[in-house]
């Protein structure tokens, strides 16, 4: 949601109070939790509580599976100018676990990943390095242990995200291009719809087995956050189709 923000421009002290009321009244709350909950008609359920800092920051991603069993717990760290410097994730019912630390240069551009997979038997770590042009725009990522070995980024003249290559290990190449919003394109296989929010609202993909189209609802509350998405699924491109989950949201702000 777009807010406005009123600034006081002279006169007397009694306008400048109700501009500052006026502003508090019409600036976006700040998030402090989020509770989400995905039921599937097919008995598949999950939820996930994600805490947030007075900066709009995640701290922590709590997951839970069928129904209040705890799944995994996720956390993370950030350095003094707000840059995520871990991201770790502990697994409740084993001793498998992740961690990614994310290393800056001087001018805070993320040019390289450490990621450590752990379980009971084996520990592996994979690097993952980015790259930048003289304009500071992403251009490659380069993996380690990855299906995918590299993925190169293509601008438009206005410096926008044209496409996005992505080099797999089997000497295979995908490519994803997007519109001057941040969407996807698609492309002879792959459609996608979008409505003024850019919501994601059709995707259809049409496989030489059948076509799989995907169907997405959205509701809003009063602060302009999203609480729930309904997703349909059909085999054909006239019909809404089956519905398949239903993502509700419970949002706490900050006072």
């Amino acid at each position: 949601m777009t807010s406005m923000i009123l600034t006081g421009c002279g006169g007397n002290k009694s306008t400048e109070g109700n501009e500052n009321s006026n502003s508090e009244a019409e600036r976006p709350k700040k998030i402090m939790k989020e509770v989400i909950t995905d039921d599937n008609p097919d008995a598949i359920h999950s939820k996930t509580v994600i805490n947030y800092d007075t900066n709009g920051k995640i701290t922590e991603e709590i997951h839970f599976d069928k129904g209040d069993k705890l799944y995994s717990r996720e956390q993370y760290i950030y350095n003094e100018y707000g840059d995520k410097v871990e991201w770790k994730t502990i697994y409740n019912d084993s001793k498998s676990s992740q961690k990614t630390v994310y290393i800056y240069d001087s001018s805070r551009k993320l040019i390289k990943e450490i990621r450590n997979i752990t379980t009971d038997i084996s520990s592996d770590v994979s690097n993952t390095y980015y790259t930048y042009d003289s304009k500071g725009r992403l251009t490659r990522a380069d993996f380690e242990n990855s299906f995918t070995t590299r993925h190169e980024f293509v601008y438009d003249k206005n410096d926008k995200l044209k496409s996005k290559i992505y080099y797999n290990k089997d000497g295979s190449k995908d490519i994803e291009n997007f519109d001057e919003n941040g969407n996807q394109t698609g492309d002879e296989s792959s459609s996608f719809k979008y409505d003024e929010k850019n919501n994601i609202i059709e995707e259809i993909h049409d496989y030489p087995y059948g076509i799989s189209k995907f169907t997405f609802e959205y509701k809003y509350n009063e602060q302009g956050n999203r609480i729930e998405r309904k997703t349909y699924f059909s085999e054909s491109r006239t019909e809404l189709g089956k519905l398949r989950s239903i993502e509700t949201k419970v949002i706490t702000y900050y006072p």
